[in-house]
């Protein structure tokens, strides 16, 4: 998330989690910043990673970020 665009952190990883089902890591787990964060893509499917990266693009909206 960049720096400076208003998104709530906090925010977006709980709506990330209990309104989409989707799982991200967020940076503190790395040793980063919490508006880092690690997207999984070799497990999924194609349809589920696809669905993955919408729900991210909605929780950011819903945390303050606009349109990603």
């Amino acid at each position: 998330m960049r720096a400076g665009e208003g998104v709530d952190t906090d925010v977006f990883y709980r709506t990330v989690y209990e309104e989409y089902g989707a799982l991200v890591g967020p940076g503190r787990w790395f040793e980063q910043p919490d508006r880092f964060f690690r997207i999984g893509y070799g497990w999924p499917t194609p349809a589920e990673l696809e669905g993955g990266l919408e729900a991210v693009s909605r929780a950011l909206r819903t945390a303050g970020g606009g349109d990603p």
